[in-house]
């Protein structure tokens, strides 16, 4: 007697119900929801960030940020001028 069965569990596809009863295996169901978000485009990242309001606490976080790199962005060019300040008074 051969007891091996001729179909494991690991063989078998799911298969899936579709709501319209018919039955849709594994990769055909992917590829229906990649057509239909294919067929209805999303508006892209920019244009929904571009809708949106910033807060008052978010604009007062960013206006400090921008302040923070401003005075960084000048210590560093006093910084750049000594050097080359240095640098003309090496080679001369």
């Amino acid at each position: 007697m051969n007891f091996t069965p001729t179909h494991t569990p690991v063989c078998r596809k799911r298969t899936v119900v579709s709501k319209r009863g018919v039955a849709v295996s594994g990769p055909t169901k992917r590829r229906g929801m990649a057509d239909s978000l294919e067929s209805t485009p999303l508006p892209s990242p920019e244009d929904r960030l571009a809708k949106l309001h910033p807060s008052k606490e978010l604009l007062e976080y960013y206006q400090k940020k921008m302040a923070e790199c401003e005075a960084e962005n000048e210590d560093l060019l006093k910084k750049l001028e000594l050097y080359k300040e240095a640098c003309e008074g090496q080679h001369k």
